[in-house]
Order: C-alpha cells, then sequence, then structure tokens
C-alpha cells in the first residue's frame, strides 16, 4: 500500500471510528443491560480504528510537526488501544477474578490516553500548522472525552455515586467531539493531492 492510499484509508477508519466510538457510548448509557455491547465495541472496534487514524495523521503530518508531535500519536495509537483491549478481556473474565473495578477503570482510561495524545499532537500543529486548515480539531477532537470522564471522577468523589446514564453536558460533549473527529478524518483522507501529484 503506498503513502497515499494508506492516508485515504487512515482517514476514512477515523470518521468510522468516530461514528462507532460515539454510537457505542449512547448505547451502553441507555440501559445497563448494553454494557457489554458497549464494551465490546469501544475496545474491539473503535479503539483500532481511532488507532489506523491516528497512524495516518502520524504519516501524514508527522514530519512537519516534529519529533514529539510525531511520537504522541505513536504513542496513542499504541498503548490506549492496548489498555482498553486489556480491560475488556478482564472484565469478561478471561484475565481473572477480583480486579474487576480496574479493569474497568482501564476499559475508560484507554480513549482517555488515546485522546490526550491527540492533544499533545494538536498543542504541536497550533504552532507548526501542518494541516491545510482548522490546525485547532485535533485538541477539540482529543479533549472533550477526558473532560467527560474527569467530570465523573469528580463528581464519583464528591458524592460516591455513579451514574449509569450520560448527562446532558455529556451527550453535548460527544456530539462535539463527533464532528471534530470526522472533520478531522475528512481532512486527512482529502489532504492527498500533493502525495498523488506527479512532479513536472
Amino acid at each position: 500500500m503506498n503513502k497515499s492510499d494508506f492516508i485515504r484509508l487512515s482517514g476514512w477508519s477515523l470518521m468510522l471510528g468516530a461514528v462507532v466510538f460515539t454510537i457505542s457510548m449512547l448505547i451502553g448509557s441507555f440501559q445497563h443491560s448494553n454494557w457489554y455491547v458497549m464494551i465490546a465495541l469501544v475496545s474491539l472496534m473503535a479503539m483500532p480504528l481511532l488507532a489506523f487514524g491516528f497512524l495516518g495523521l502520524r504519516r501524514k503530518y508527522g514530519d512537519q510537526v516534529g519529533g514529539f508531535g510525531k511520537n504522541t500519536l505513536l504513542i496513542g495509537a499504541i498503548l490506549g488501544p492496548s489498555i482498553s483491549i486489556f480491560g475488556y478481556f478482564g472484565e469478561i473474565g478471561l484475565l481473572g477474578k477480583g480486579y474487576d473495578d480496574l479493569f474497568v477503570y482501564l476499559m475508560f482510561f484507554g480513549p482517555a490516553v488515546l485522546f490526550i495524545c491527540l492533544v499533545l499532537f494538536g498543542v504541536v500543529a497550533l504552532y507548526k500548522k501542518p494541516l491545510p486548515r482548522w490546525n485547532v480539531l485535533p485538541i477539540l477532537a482529543g479533549l472533550l472525552y477526558p473532560i467527560m470522564i474527569s467530570s465523573y471522577m469528580i463528581t464519583f468523589m464528591a458524592t460516591g455515586e455513579e451514574t449509569d446514564s450520560l448527562r446532558a453536558v455529556d451527550v453535548i460533549l460527544l456530539t462535539m467531539q463527533f464532528i471534530a473527529l470526522v472533520t478531522l478524518g475528512y481532512i486527512l483522507k482529502s489532504d492527498v493531492m500533493g502525495d498523488t501529484a506527479v512532479p513536472a
């Protein structure tokens, strides 16, 4: 697979990953019985799709943002899905019993790691401006999920109560993140003209 095809495919993967991630989070919030559907979709489908999209971002814009931005995308693409998938297999009982809470936290920590790495790339992108437009998108696409998870943790620590449903603000954050991720994937898949152009 040549570079242009890889980047174009990774752009589609980023968009599809955004769709699967958002839908799975919404599914899990409606009924507790949908819990295992949600964690399977997030861990086994959304995370690998998003990770492949990150690798496309790295391949397309890595040289322009420098070593730090390039490496944060690679770390996110490897570490985020690994944490989430490990948590999934632990939660369904394949890694032993007695650590259920830890495995649950890992499943949600994995996407947070992935998106935080996207934010770090986005901070560099604001200065280097590698994208053809809207260089703030990586920050918007990466920051909203960690904000949502942090809000849950603060609420739990303050009240001691867990909630299985998304709040209105969470739906808004997920929607904004979905739009930012899809837009970022669209820009990535479309920004291959320079890679396919034949030198005169």
